[in-house]
């Protein structure tokens, strides 16, 4: 039924009252056929030699970035896959989708990861070596504080 509609013309982009496209409301409901289809009709081929194709993908819907606004999408299908209710979800997560999560991981997160993580780990490693370094105060000094009640000085 979808072949039909979409031969027949169908606005891929056209959105319904939860604001999800064909390809969202895929996402969001996991089916994972459907979804993996209309993600290859709405692809453009730029070449293709034997099985090797080069193609790009339309990351309007797909993304969690809004082309417009530069703001995190709620109603994007990566955004629907990653964050979905059932385990069907995880199954849509190969392919383009891994492909992207690739990109992204390596283009936006990886180098501000291993500098917060390095800063962390040399914050925690200074915290430690200050925390068992420290001086320990003189059990016999008369200057130290009572541990307990008993030993208060008595004043009367």
């Amino acid at each position: 039924m979808f072949n039909t509609a979409y031969e027949l013309g169908a606005d891929m982009n056209f959105k319904n009252k939860l604001n999800l496209t064909p390809l969202t409301l895929a996402a969001k409901l996991a089916h994972k056929e459907l979804f993996f289809h209309i993600l290859n009709i709405s692809r453009e081929i730029y070449w293709q030699i034997g099985s090797v194709t080069c193609a790009a993908y339309p990351l309007g819907v797909f993304d969690t970035i809004d082309i417009l606004t530069g703001g995190i999408q709620k109603e994007s299908a990566l955004n629907l896959i990653v964050f979905g209710d059932t385990t069907m979800h995880l199954e849509l997560m190969e392919g383009p989708v891994d492909d992207l999560l690739q990109t992204k991981w390596n283009t936006f997160i990886k180098a501000r990861f291993y500098r917060q993580f390095i800063l962390f780990a040399f914050y925690f490693l200074i915290s430690t070596t200050a925390f068992v370094l420290r001086p320990l105060h003189n059990l016999d000094s008369p200057h130290q504080a009572p541990r307990n009640a008993t030993e208060l000085p008595n004043v009367s």
